[in-house]
């Protein structure tokens, strides 16, 4: 967001609203004790209200923005407010970002950035807040609870595949093969715990090791010229835990080579929220000697 931005905002009377909330700034102009208790209640306000961005500095008229109460620049504002946040709510936001912009000299307004919060949360002294009409207000017990059961889920992704560095066999001082043993890791990034899951796995035929039992146990058919694999739900993955996929062998020969130039690995993470896909093509993903593959690899020198 820019200067441009924000005067538009004001030309243009915008509605304070959850996607853009707007405050005057008072509260932080003076950093008395009652003040930073109000900002921390605005922003746990606006975390369990689902409003990402908050607008410090704009005055507003029935919700719409009306004037800049300019908010002057000093080097301690932005890690004060940091602080305030890291320290009276619970649980402490994953992500956010603050940024001064300047209108006038070193005059302007605040814009928080709440990019993956974590809700419900509450501050310090253990209330839980949300907006109404824009206004922080303490929550009921029963929307704690209704908060609590709507935003309580599980949420898995791939973190990463381990193990891409190929094992190279030689002949007569000649590369003759490159072997890969990859292994796929998932989170479970969310609130829940996740009982049920399903992950399919795709490889290129032509270059999967049949006699691999840790992955072909796993096999349920070919589609075209990929192998399918499905890996069922054994356990659960429980919050913030990273549970391994069983490993995969992957040759690569003269006569192979060129599908890793133009074939995918293909990842699906079925569960009880949604489905997560990925793709990567094999020549990005593999390595050999800490470098990406070469077609030209398997050429006498």
């Amino acid at each position: 967001m820019t200067k441009t931005d924000i005067l538009n905002l004001i030309q243009f009377n915008a509605l304070s609203s959850e996607v853009l909330l707007f405050n005057d700034g008072n509260i932080i102009k003076n950093f008395t004790i009652k003040n930073q208790e109000k900002f921390a209640s605005l922003i746990c306000a606006a975390i369990n209200s689902s409003c990402k961005k908050i607008l410090l500095g704009i005055k507003t008229k029935k919700h719409r923005a009306s004037e800049i109460n300019y908010i002057e620049f000093s080097e301690d504002i932005i890690p004060h407010l940091k602080t305030i946040i890291e320290t009276s709510i619970f649980p402490t936001p994953r992500e956010f970002q603050i940024d001064f912009i300047e209108i006038t000299h070193k005059k302007g307004v605040i814009l928080i950035n709440l990019k993956n919060p974590i809700k419900p949360c509450m501050t310090f002294d253990g209330r839980y807040y949300f907006l109404r009409n824009n206004y922080p207000t303490i929550m009921k017990e029963y929307e704690i609870r209704n908060l609590y059961l709507t935003q309580s889920k599980p949420s898995l992704e791939l973190v990463g595949i381990i193990n891409t560095q190929g094992i190279p066999i030689y002949e007569n001082g000649e590369l003759t093969s490159l072997t890969f043993y990859p292994k796929i890791l998932i989170k479970n990034s969310g609130t829940a715990p996740e009982q049920l899951y399903k992950i399919e796995i795709k490889i290129p035929s032509q270059i999967h090791d049949t006699n691999n039992s840790p992955l072909q146990n796993y096999f349920t058919g070919i589609d075209g010229k990929y192998s399918v694999f499905t890996v069922l739900s054994k356990y659960p993955i429980f919050q913030d835990e990273i549970y391994t996929i069983c490993e995969m062998k992957i040759f690569a020969t003269k006569n192979n080579i060129k599908t890793f130039f133009t074939d995918f690995l293909y990842i699906s993470i079925f569960y009880s929220v949604q489905k997560n896909s990925y793709q990567y093509l094999l020549s990005e993903l593999l390595h050999f000697n800490k470098q990406p593959l070469n077609e030209n690899l398997f050429l006498k020198t």
